[in-house]
């Protein structure tokens, strides 16, 4: 009889320590959770800021611009103020004008203004075109490399240590060796190995951004070297922390790192080939 108690005993103590651990296994996935939960809604928010903050940039650089034409504008309205002071004089003239010698000076004066007028539109023309080189090269715009990208930014299950961790970049996967391109002009700011990115550059652009390249296999630049837009600055490996070939690609703001996504349709300009 104490045997079949002890049994009985034993039998419950199993199912209450099952239940036990079935409970404490479901707050931990509850917890899990709500803590993606909360990682999200922070990315989100951030996202959110780093929009308003890009567009902020952009009609800031826009009104820089307009300025400058507006500039241009009034200039050219001066000339031709000036151009049309200096018409022919009345019929009832041309005699007096002639006694004077004024007829061959006027007309000097004349082609002098259709060439300043000539070389306003020119400046003109230029300065259009000059402001969209200038914003095409000096803000990261295009995929660093050819290849899919496999991983955007914000929350993620990390590839090495299968936990929930923020992820602070863009992953590009593609075979060893493909060509990793500068997305805009800049500085190499750092040429070498930096911890579990594995061989980074890192990029200064005029803009004030910087751009992150990570987990290369071959470094083509040299820290304090000058890059342009779609140079040839490293490969694609597989350095550090990665569980494939592929880039990691970061773009910072004020030394921290913000979504790189918007900046890689290349509305500005062409992808590197």
């Amino acid at each position: 009889m104490n045997y079949k108690y002890r049994v009985r005993c034993v039998a419950v103590l199993v199912l209450f320590l099952s239940m036990l651990w079935m409970e404490l296994q479901q707050q931990q996935t509850i917890a899990q959770y709500e803590l993606q939960n909360q990682q999200l809604e922070a990315s989100l928010r951030q996202q959110r800021q780093e929009l308003s903050e890009v567009s902020r940039l952009a009609e800031e650089q826009t009104s820089q611009l307009w300025a400058e034409l507006d500039k241009h504008q009034l200039d050219l309205m001066e000339v031709s103020r000036l151009l049309n002071q200096s018409r022919p004089l009345a019929p009832h003239r041309p005699l007096l004008a002639a006694r004077a010698g004024r007829p061959k000076r006027l007309r000097e004066s004349l082609v002098e203004l259709q060439h300043l007028v000539q070389q306003h539109e020119s400046q003109l023309a230029h300065l259009s075109q000059s402001a969209q080189e200038m914003l095409r090269h000096s803000i990261p715009n295009g995929s660093p490399c050819a290849g899919e990208m496999t991983s955007g930014f914000g929350c993620r299950v990390h590839p090495i240590y299968g936990i929930g961790k923020f992820h602070q970049g863009c992953d590009f996967t593609a075979p060893y060796s493909t060509k990793i391109f500068a997305t805009a002009d800049g500085v190499v700011l750092r040429s070498d190995w930096l911890g579990g990115y594995g061989k980074v550059v890192e990029l200064q652009h005029p803009s004030g951004l910087c751009t992150l390249y990570a987990h290369c296999q071959d470094l083509k630049v040299a820290k304090g070297q000058r890059v342009a837009k779609g140079q040839w600055i490293a490969t694609v490996g597989q350095t550090g922390l990665a569980s494939g070939p592929h880039c990691h690609y970061e773009v910072h703001r004020n030394g921290k790192q913000i979504n790189p996504e918007p900046f890689l349709s290349a509305i500005l300009g062409p992808q590197p080939e």
